[in-house]
Parts: structure tokens; sequence; C-alpha cells
């Protein structure tokens, strides 16, 4: 395959939004934002059981889906605690490494 400019390999990315007033940076940053968060749901959906929920109807599962939330926060704030002591795990590690570790 031939590359286009002189060899060098370009990747193009584009936001597209309907805000005129913000600049492009904070632009940039509300977006970063947004993927934290899908970071987050991907971390609770995975490990925290929100794949499967426990009962047939959402408000059934409020209760479990915020109590996991908070085991969530609190992980986070635990494993920061830990890595900060243990070099083999870093504060953004995830559940199953967490439990190889332990174990």
């Amino acid at each position: 395959m031939r590359l286009l400019f002189g060899g060098y390999r370009y990747t193009y990315r584009c936001i597209i939004t309907n805000d005129w007033d913000s600049e492009e940076k904070n632009v940039i940053e509300t977006y970063n934002k947004r993927g934290a968060r899908e970071r987050d749901f991907d971390r609770l959906n995975n490990d925290f059981g929100w794949k499967h929920l426990p009962c047939s109807f959402l408000n059934e599962n409020i209760v479990y889906m915020m109590l996991t939330a908070f085991c969530l926060n609190f992980f986070s704030y635990f494993i920061r605690a830990v890595s900060s002591v243990f070099t083999s795990l870093s504060p953004t590690s995830r559940v199953k490494k967490f439990e190889d570790f332990v174990c």
C-alpha cells in the first residue's frame, strides 16, 4: 500500500457539534470527558455486573445499580491507594487484575 504525503501515515478525526460559541479546545475537552464516562460504563458493565442485571424491570434494578456504582467509586479509590504501595498494580487496574494480584 502506497502512503500519501511522502510515506507518512496520518489519522484524521473530527467532532461534529452544533456549538458555535465554544472554542475548539473546549469542544475537545468536553468530548474527552464523555469518553471517560463511557469507560466508566464499560467497567460497570463488565466488572460490576451491569451487563446482566438481576431483575427484569429497571425500577427493581435501581438499588443494585446505585450500590455497584458506589462500589466502583470505592474500588477506584482503593486501587489508587494500593497501587501506590505495590508497583505490580496500576491505578487504572480492573477488578480481574486485582483478583489475580490477591489470589
